[in-house]
Order: C-alpha cells, then structure tokens, then sequence
C-alpha cells in the first residue's frame, strides 16, 4: 500500500471516532439536541492538528459535517438546509482546531505544553480562546435552523461542551506523546488507579448523603497525589476517569452534585472535572519541570564530572608526558654530550689539520693537529691571524667560494720545523637547510704520497724504458745469433794466421761483446734472474705493506689479513712492485674513497680455489695464495680481457702508461705462479695470485753455454729436428748449424706451419723460439707431447730467461754458438735413453 492509501485510512479512521464520540455528546445535549455541555470530537479535533498537523483539517470537516447531517436528517430537516447547517457546523470546528493549532504552537509551546506551569494555563487560554469559534458559528446555525432557546444559553453550552472536551482530551493526547510519566513501579500505579476508581465510584454515588452536598470535591486530594507521584499523563487520565464516572452516575440516573436537572448538572460535572483537572495538570506540570530540572542538574553534574575527570585524566597524561619528555630530553642531551664528546675526541685524533669557521670568518673548533701548526685561532676572526697578507687573501677568497656553496680543493706548502711540506686543502660549506652557516676546512698532508707518486711515475716512466731496452735486446741477440755463427764458420774454415782468420776472431770478440750488452739491457728491463729468497709469502710482504698506505687518500680504508704459511721462493722487491702497482690501480678505481684490502691465505688449487685464471691454471696443488681486493668501480668485460695487454690503459695517456698489469703479469709468470682477476662494473675487483711452494720449484735454466771458436761433432747424434723459429735468418743460421752436426732439419716458420709439418713427417726433437708471432713455442711442445709423451724439446729465446708456459725443457738463450747448440741438442736427445727412433720415425 502507496503513502497516498496509508493517509486515506488515517483520515477515514480520525472522521469515523470524529463521529462516534460526537454521537456519545450529543445523546447529553439538550435542546438543540446537537448543543452538549462535554463535546469531545473538539478535544479529538485539535489534538489531531496539534500532532499530525493542519494536513487532517478535511477529516474534521468530514467528520464534523457528516455527524450534523445525520442528526439533521434524523431531524426531518430539508436537504438543502442540512447541507447548509452541516457544511457550517463542519467548518467551524475544522477553524476551531486550525486556530487552536496555531494558538498553542505560538503561545503555549505546541506539544510541549505541559512541561511547565505556565504553559499549561497558556494551553487552557488558547483552549478557550479557540472554542470561541465553534460556539459562535455553531450557535448562529442552529439558531438559523429555528432552534428554540436563548442564544447566549446555546452559546455558552456549546463553548462550555468544546472547552471541556479540549480539557479532556488534548492533556492525555500531548501527555502520551511527550512521554510524560514518571517511573514508578507498576504496583504503585495500579494502587493509586484503583484508589481512584472506587472513590469516584463512592462519591459519585450519594449513599444517603443529602443533595447538593459536594462530597465529589474530596477527589481533589487524590489528583495532587496522582500528578505528584505519577506525573502529567496521569493526571489527564484521572481526569477522564473522573468525568467517565460522573456521566455514567448521570446516566444511571444519579445527580452526583445535587438533584438538578440534567443541563445543570452537566454544567456542574464540568466544573467540578475542570477544578480537579487543572490543579493537578499544574501540579503534574510543575513536578515534571523540577524533575527535569534536578536531572538536567545531574546530567549538568555528571558531564562536569565527567570533563572534571576527563580534564584530570588529560593533566595526568599531560604531565606524564612531560615527564616523559623532559626524560627523553635528559637522555638526548646525554647523548650529545657523548656525541659531542666522541666527536671531539675523534677531530682532535685526526692525523691532519682541521677546523671549523662561522659565517663572520671567525674560528669555532680547532684540532690540536692545526693548533701545533697555525697556532691556537680558536674565538678569532680569520684577519686577526699573523700571516702574510698574500697567504690571508688566498685563504679569505677560498672562504668566499665556500660560503657561496662551493667545496674548495687546493694545494697548500707550508714549512713546519724547517721542512717543507705539501698539504691538500679543503674548505667545504657547512649547511642548515638551504642556508651555509658555516665552513668545515682541513689540510691533508700528502708529502709522503706525493714522493711515492712522483716515484712512481718515475719508476713507471724507467719500466717503459726498459721494455723498449727489452724489445731492442731481443732483436739484437736474434741479429747476434746469425753473426756469431756465420763468424765462427767463417773462422773454421780460414787458414791459422791468415788475415781472414784475424778479421773473423775479431768479429767474433765484437759478438761476444755485443752479447754482454744485450744482456745488461735485458737486466735493465727486469728479465734477468731474480733475486729470489725462500721465506713464508707472510715475511716477504713485510717489507712491502708499509708503502701501501700513503698512496691511498684519508677516504680510503686499508687492510691487511696475514694467514698464509707457505714458504715461496720470491724476490721480495718484485713483490713489493706488484703490490705498488695494484694498489695504485685500486687508487684510481675509487676517487670517492672505498676499501683496499691485502690478504694471504694457503688454498688446494683444484678444489676451493677455483678462479678465473688470466692463463692456464697452475697445476693442482697446495700454493700460498696472495689476494688484493678494492670496493671501486670494477671492469668491464673487454677491459678485463686486456688488462694485462702491454700498453693498454683505460687512463689516458696523461694518467697511465699501461704497463703496471702487464708487469705484475710477467714477475708472477717468471716466478711459477698464476694470477686470476675478478671483476665487474660496480662490483670492484680482486686480483689472486697463486704462487708455488718453494718445495716444488725447480731451476729454470737459461741454456747458455760458454762460447766456441771451433766447432766440434763430439755430441752429434744424428736425428731430425723439427726447427720453429719466426726469423728466417736465425731459422736459416740455426738449420745450417744443425746440418753441419748430422742432423736433419724440417724447418717452419710459426706454429701452424709446424704442426702441418709434424702431420706429415717423422722427427726426433723439436727446437722452438719461444715468443712467436700467433701461437707460442710451449702452445707447440705441449701439443705435440700430448701425443708423445717423452718428445725431446729445446727451447731458444732471445731473451735471458724466458716463460717456457709450464713446459718442462731447457731453455738456450741467444746468441749462442754452435758448439752450445751441439750439446744442448745431445742433451734432450739423451732423454730418450738410448733409444733411437723407430725407423718409420726418422722416416727411413
């Protein structure tokens, strides 16, 4: 059902008790027989306004007109005139409870009328104002319709009947719907109901008692008790109570008040009802006010009890927070005193001098450091400082730059105690914020690290030298091996004391003069013998750490891990120039500061130590392991492929000369050791070096034999040799040589061409330069050995001492003679234990 159907059925049901009631009055009016002293539709009527608002004004009219209509027409009266008589009587009582309505709302405080004393007797004035209405057009229509009677006694009747139901009614009506009741128990409630029901039912039954007596009035008492005890709800409904009970008397024929007629007793029944009901509404009214006041004083009490401890409890955790804080506090300034304290001893700790300006150029903090150079300036203005005025204008425009936001780097000499000394220079901006409030400065001394580094530029410069010295040394000595052979075949077959015999010894003196100083240049260039001592790997570096720390700035941490207890067989200087050049490289991979680090450990090759190898793995084995480690910014792949390519360099030629790993490379190469490298971009890098225990170190031999003027056969065993060598004059010298002595020579000029040979031909020995172009003599015999085990091999180089890559054979340095050739040959063949080839072998 729509809200349009729901407000149909409530109009409907309001018109019908509209109606119902209004035929209990009229069954007590008098003539008219429509005119009654208790009309109780105009109580219904204007409780409805008052409740559900002005919009059930057409259920009163309807009500009102169709109630008049139907007495009218029990009348007999015309149509037309019940029409105009029951339209009439329906309007006013429909105006009559729209007045009322706005009456009470305006002066009486609409529903709330009987919350007080006052706006109960402004509820009873509105009442009485509004009757008014009804009572004058009422009373002007039954009139018109020929009614008998004074017209001021039907008015009053009629306003008296509508005041009384207002009275009636509207109380309990505003009473339910405010809620105004008092808790009480319902046993309580029921006593005084029932007090009341049987002295209404005693009074109004006289019992002998002589008319007019107005025992009746004896119920006043029980209203106050009513409206004291139970409130204003009650109150109405004693009320009602009370005038049910004296019109039932009436109606059993009884006259309550007296033996009057039935008009004058209605009147009195109504007076006595209004003088019981008023008292107690007021009273009712009244107590309810004080109630509602003692409870909004309790609610008033308990809320400012309520924010009393509201407000205590937030002192107590006000308090308990400042007690917290100032604790807190406490503890925080504690600590910065120990920080403070902690940072001071660290600044007066530092090995150099610092300290700190204010904005006004005025000294706040400085170290004992700075204080034992430049004097105690702490409180001073940086102008007041006895110095020279070109040194106060450099430091006051470094200062400038520095309060402008910029760090300031910049060389400083000073002399201290008669030594000159260098220092680096910073002044830095000290920031709050967005805003420079100060400036933190030090001086570095980098004297040591300036000389290590001018040392090492040097000794960078001399490697390079060297290696030129090197390469011009091996060219000579190949050059050599050809003269000194073609002279001394010359000198075999010249006469004794010709002069053609003359010439040739003097060229050969020449040769072994020029030898000598290939070998002094080979010295130069770091490929002599070195100077090798046998100790732990931990004793030879001894010497060495100490150069390490200088070359690092003060952001660089170094650290040194001893654990290795392996004894090596190693030219301590070497390895202190490995070091040296690892160390420098970790410098420059870290401008930002980082850590370098220095460990030595013993590791089984093979099984924990499993490593990038820049060459063939060492062989498997217990070898002391050399670690060198840095945080900086790492290689990439290709720089890691070439990094220990001679000459490569990723600096620029101002900052490198590309030579440092090649060097490392070849000292560790020279010494039986390998060297592994791990790095990436970001990740740092770590060099290992894995160097053998002196125990399986064995002598490499240089292969020189003293020199020969005359040739001799004693040691030819007549064989094929396999000769690779790159040069062809060496190649053409050395098979001629060979020749001579019986042999029979297959000669090739690098690797690929000899393995071609080796596929095809039979030989006996194979005799290999080292350094080749391509692949390398070693690479060669380790082939071959791969196939035949107990191949005799004879390595010739043009340098003193050179890496034969692991492969274990003798080593003959040019130039040499024909003779040295001859043994060196019957030397490795001797290895065959007498055994000669196989005749398929020498290829008979």
């Amino acid at each position: 059902m729509g809200a349009h159907g729901r407000s149909a059925i409530a109009l409907s049901g309001l018109a019908a008790i509209y109606i119902a009631t209004g035929w209990v009055g009229m069954a007590l009016a008098s003539t008219p027989g429509n005119v009654s002293a208790v009309w109780l539709p105009s109580g219904i009527a204007l409780a409805a306004v008052l409740v559900l608002g002005a919009r059930v004004a057409p259920a009163i009219f309807a009500g009102g007109a169709l109630l008049n209509a139907l007495f009218y027409a029990r009348a007999g009266v015309p149509s037309a005139e019940l029409i105009l008589a029951s339209t009439a009587i329906g309007v006013g009582s429909t105006v009559q409870a729209l007045v009322g309505r706005t009456l009470v709302v305006r002066f009486a405080r609409g529903l709330d009328a009987l919350r007080s004393p006052r706006s109960v007797g402004l509820l009873v004035a509105c009442a009485g104002l509004a009757c008014i209405v009804a009572a004058t057009i009422g009373t002007a229509t039954v009139h018109a319709m020929g009614a008998q009677g004074a017209i001021a006694r039907t008015w009053l009747t009629w306003w008296l009947g509508d005041f009384m139901g207002v009275t009636l009614v509207v109380p309990i009506v505003l009473a339910f719907r405010a809620r105004l009741v008092f808790d009480v128990s319902l046993v309580e409630r029921a006593a005084y109901t029932i007090v009341l029901l049987v002295a209404i039912e005693v009074l109004f039954a006289p019992l002998g008692i002589a008319p007019g007596t107005r025992a009746p009035y004896v119920l006043l008492p029980i209203f106050v008790a009513i409206a004291y005890r139970l409130g204003p709800r009650d109150a109405g409904i004693a009320t009602m109570l009370a005038w049910l009970g004296a019109i039932g008397a009436l109606a059993r024929g009884r006259r309550p008040l007296g033996d009057v007629s039935m008009d004058l007793a209605l009147l009195e029944i109504d007076a006595l009802v209004f003088a019981l009901a008023m008292p107690a509404l007021v009273l009712a009214s009244a107590e309810w006010a004080r109630r509602q006041s003692e409870r909004e004083l309790e609610g008033m009490r308990d809320e400012l009890e309520a924010r009393v401890a509201a407000r205590t409890d937030e002192l107590e955790r006000a308090n308990a927070e400042l007690g917290a804080e100032i604790a807190e506090r406490r503890r925080t300034e504690a600590r910065l005193v120990e920080s403070e304290a902690r940072l001071e001893t660290a600044i007066e700790s530092l090995p150099f001098d610092f300290w700190i300006l204010d904005r006004d150029e005025r000294y706040v903090l400085v170290n004992s450091s700075a204080k034992a150079h430049w004097g105690d300036a702490t409180g001073k203005r940086i102008v007041d400082l006895d110095v020279e005025p070109s040194v106060l204008a450099h430091w006051r425009e470094n200062n400038a730059r520095a309060l402008a936001g910029e760090v300031v780097v910049r060389p400083v000499e000073h002399v201290h105690g008669g030594v000159a000394r260098r220092y680096e220079g910073i002044s830095a901006p000290i920031r709050v914020g967005d805003r420079v409030v100060g400036i933190l400065g030090a001086n570095v001394d980098v004297t040591e690290r300036v000389r290590l580094t001018e040392q090492l530029v040097r000794a960078q410069k001399v490697e390079t030298v060297g290696r030129l010295a090197g390469g011009v040394a091996h060219d000579f000595n190949n050059l050599l091996t050809i003269i000194g052979n073609a002279s001394e075949a010359l000198a075999r077959r010249a006469p004794a004391g010709s002069v053609d015999a003359e010439l040739t010894t003097s060229i050969i003196e020449a040769t072994r003069q020029a030898a000598d100083l290939t070998r002094r240049l080979l010295l130069f260039a770091g490929r002599h013998p070195a100077d090798e001592r046998v100790a732990p790997l931990d004793d030879l570096l001894s010497t060495s750490l100490g150069l390490l720390r200088p070359l690092f700035a003060a952001n660089v941490a170094v650290r040194f891990e001893h654990g290795a207890t392996i004894a090596v067989r190693f030219d301590p200087t070497r390895l202190g120039q490995i070091l040296v050049n690892l160390a420098m490289n970790a410098r420059d991979a870290m401008p930002d500061g980082g850590a370098f680090t220095v460990r030595t450990y013993d590791c089984d090759v093979g099984e924990a130590c499993s490593e990038p190898w820049i060459d063939a793995p060492p062989a498997p084995g217990r070898y002391a392991m050399l670690e060198v480690s840095d945080t900086g910014a790492g290689m990439s792949d290709d720089v890691r492929r070439n990094a220990f390519e001679p000459f490569y360099t990723t600096k620029g030629a101002a900052r490198g000369s590309g030579l440092g790993l090649a060097s490392v490379h070849g000292i560790v190469r020279q010494a039986g050791g390998a060297i592994a490298l791990e790095s990436a971009p970001g990740r740092g890098t770590t060099f290992r070096i894995a160097l053998p225990p002196a125990s399986a170190t064995t002598a490499r031999s240089t292969g020189r034999f003293a020199p020969a003027i005359r040739s001799t056969r004693a040691h030819a065993v007549h064989s094929t040799v396999l000769l690779v060598e790159d040069d062809p004059g060496v190649r053409r010298t050395i098979a001629r040589l060979l020749a001579d002595q019986g042999h029979r020579v297959l000669g090739a000029h690098d690797v690929a061409s000899a393995r071609d040979i080796a596929s095809r031909e039979a030989f006996d020995v194979l005799i290999s330069d080292v350094v080749m172009p391509g692949e390398s003599g070693p690479t060669l015999a380790r082939e071959l050995r791969a196939a035949r085990p107990d191949l005799p091999v004879l390595f010739v180089s043009a340098y003193a001492a050179k890496d034969t890559e692991g492969v274990e054979a003798p080593l003959l340095a040019k130039p040499f003679t024909a003779d040295a050739l001859g043994r060196a040959v019957a030397s490795v063949l001797s290895t065959l234990s007498g055994n000669p080839p196989c005749p398929e072998e020498r290829g008979s």
